[in-house]
């Protein structure tokens, strides 16, 4: 079994290979350039600082900070720092710098829009309700589901009616013939 430094050179070996330019290894830390993929215009971006004590990945985690962003708020900047932990913990005990690189560049991508940058109360209203109304449309999506549901058990608690239509009778043998 590696050691814990033999797991963080082969993690940064990985890393190398798979974002090349965009990571940058430290004396303490590593940061990585993370930008959402297959973007045609890229709006957000950040540069995520990852420090490893010489207990990780056996027996701490790394600690992240964003050094660098481009549209984002400050808001954003929290949210994915809490992503990055929360992946984090999810690897205990095992390398996670490739699983959180990809959560904060999939989180990248889904808020790739102008503007998030902007913290303007007018900007963080409109955010609000956004949010507030993709919560209702789920919200509705969901009482459709159980609604459905609802419907499925009462059909399968009362089953279906026993008539000529839904269940005909096979022709008798013998009809019209004397016996």
């Amino acid at each position: 079994m590696a050691d814990d430094g033999d797991e963080r050179e082969m993690e940064l070996e990985a890393l190398g290979a798979i974002f090349f330019e965009e990571l940058e290894v430290c004396e303490d830390c590593f940061k990585l350039r993370l930008a959402p993929e297959d973007a045609g215009t890229a709006h957000v971006r950040a540069t995520l600082v990852v420090r490893c004590d010489e207990y990780y990945p056996s027996r701490s985690r790394p600690r992240f900070e964003i050094q660098e962003s481009e549209g984002l708020a400050k808001p954003h900047l929290e949210e994915l720092l809490a992503l990055a932990a929360s992946t984090a913990a999810e690897s205990e005990g095992a390398v996670c710098g490739f699983e959180v690189a990809s959560a904060v560049r999939a989180w990248l991508g889904d808020h790739n829009v102008p503007g998030l940058a902007d913290d303007s109360m007018y900007a963080n209203m409109l955010r609000r309700e956004t949010e507030t109304q993709q919560a209702r449309v789920a919200e509705e999506a969901k009482a459709d589901e159980d609604e459905e549901e609802v419907r499925r058990q009462e059909r399968l608690r009362d089953g279906t009616p026993c008539t000529p239509e839904t269940f005909p009778l096979p022709a008798r043998r013998g009809q019209g013939r004397g016996r």
